[in-house]
């Protein structure tokens, strides 16, 4: 139980960047969550010289979350003119829980734009330290996606966080998907009952597979993806 006060008391946001936390909501509450990535990377050479080029086409992920018993919460999200879906999160003890999402893009509804993912998620705090494994499978029916998503924060004192966050793809059905990584690094200041995070990573999406094939590899060219996190509690 004191590990579980830990977790809530230091890490009460729903992501570290994109991985989930795997932390506990109180009883009877409700989490909004706003998740904001910009498209274009700071650094890009098709823009020339437009500094501020990377401010167009933000993607825009809403969560809203709510717990509706001691080991179960669900939740829906929905990221902007693309995609719709559901979210649930089962903890059937302290340290493993099993999550799973579902969603389609509602532009274009087929089955092959319908996604699900699922997988185990543990997580695990030490003193200031917070970590989480999150192995998953994504697919649509017809192509499949096997990751691990790997993340940590180191709680600062103050409110403040700093968090990073790794998922490599391990096995993909499909070549576009096949050897990619996905990363973010986050730095998180809690306010009351809001928390705000800014997010640098190499990719704009936060919806698997899509995570995967929007990522670039290549850090020699500074192609990162800044972004922001903001989540209410109410």
């Amino acid at each position: 139980m004191s590990i579980l006060l830990l977790v809530i008391a230091l890490f009460p946001d729903a992501r570290i960047a994109n991985l989930p936390t795997g932390r506990a909501l109180e009883d009877a509450n409700w989490q909004l969550q706003v998740s904001h990535r910009f498209y274009a990377p700071v650094i890009d050479s098709t823009r020339g010289h437009d500094l501020l080029g990377f401010l167009a086409t933000p993607t825009v992920l809403l969560e809203l979350n709510r717990r509706l018993s001691r080991t179960f919460v669900m939740g829906i999200e929905l990221q902007l003119v693309q995609a719709v879906g559901l979210q649930a999160e089962y903890a059937p003890v302290r340290f493993l829980h099993i999550r799973a999402e579902a969603y389609t893009l509602f532009n274009d509804i087929k089955l092959a734009n319908t996604w699900l993912s699922a997988g185990p998620l543990v997580p695990y705090t030490w003193r200031n330290l917070h970590l989480v494994a999150f192995p998953r499978l994504t697919t649509n029916t017809r192509s499949h996606v096997v990751s691990a998503g790997l993340g940590a924060k180191y709680g600062l004192g103050g409110g403040l966080a700093l968090g990073a966050e790794v998922e490599p793809v391990l096995y993909a059905s499909a070549d576009v998907a096949r050897g990619k990584l996905a990363w973010n690094l986050a730095f998180e200041k809690e306010i009351g009952w809001h928390n705000f995070a800014l997010t640098v990573g190499n990719t704009y999406s936060q919806l698997v597979p899509y995570s995967f094939t929007a990522a670039d590899l290549d850090i020699t060219r500074a192609r990162f993806r800044v972004g922001f996190n903001i989540m209410r509690k109410f």
